[in-house]
C-alpha cells in the first residue's frame, strides 16, 4: 500500500503513512501540555510501535469522532461544569459522555454514561498482551501511568 493510500478510516492515516498524527487520540484540550512530558512522549511512541492492530484502535477512534460529529457524545463535565479531562493511561484520550446510546468497536455505551478508550502497551515486551478497551465508569483525577512495555502491568506485580 502506498504511504498516502486511503485506509478506510476516514481521514485517519495509519502509523507509517503520510499524514499520520500519533497524538490524534490524545485529549485535544491537554495535548500541548502532555507533549511536554518526556514520559508521555515515550508512551505514545511505544503505543503505536507495539499496537499489533493499529487499524482497530483507529476504527474505535473513528467511531467516537463520528458520534461527536452527530452530537451523540460530548466531553464529560464534572461538578461546576468543569471538563473531567483525560484518562490516566495511553492514549490519554478525553473522557466523553454519551448523549445518546452509541457503539465504540463492539462496546455499547448507554446515554449518560462516561467513557474513554485505552490503548496500553504496558508489559507487551515481557509477554503481556496489548491492552485495547473501551473504559466506562465514574472518572476522577489520577496520576499519569507511563505504561512501561518492559514491566508487568501494576495489577499483575
Amino acid at each position: 500500500m502506498p504511504a498516502s493510500a486511503p485506509t478506510g478510516l476516514g481521514s485517519f492515516a495509519l502509523p507509517g503513512q503520510l499524514g499520520f498524527d500519533p497524538w490524534l487520540m490524545t485529549d485535544p484540550n491537554n495535548v500541548a501540555a502532555l507533549k511536554r512530558d518526556p514520559g508521555v512522549v515515550k508512551v505514545i511512541r511505544d503505543m503505536w510501535a507495539l499496537d499489533p492492530q493499529p487499524a482497530v484502535s483507529l476504527r474505535w477512534w473513528a467511531d467516537i469522532q463520528a458520534a461527536e460529529r452527530r452530537g451523540d457524545v460530548r466531553y464529560a463535565r464534572g461538578p461546576g461544569g468543569r471538563l473531567v479531562g483525560y484518562y490516566f493511561c495511553a492514549p490519554y484520550a478525553a473522557i466523553y459522555e454519551a448523549v445518546r446510546p452509541i457503539v465504540v468497536g463492539d462496546t455499547a455505551i448507554r446515554a449518560g454514561q462516561s467513557f474513554t478508550i485505552e490503548c496500553a502497551p504496558e508489559g507487551t515486551r515481557v509477554g503481556y498482551p496489548f491492552k485495547r478497551e473501551v473504559v466506562t465508569g465514574d472518572f476522577q483525577a489520577a496520576a499519569l501511568d507511563y505504561c512501561d512495555p518492559d514491566a508487568p502491568p501494576p495489577h499483575d506485580e
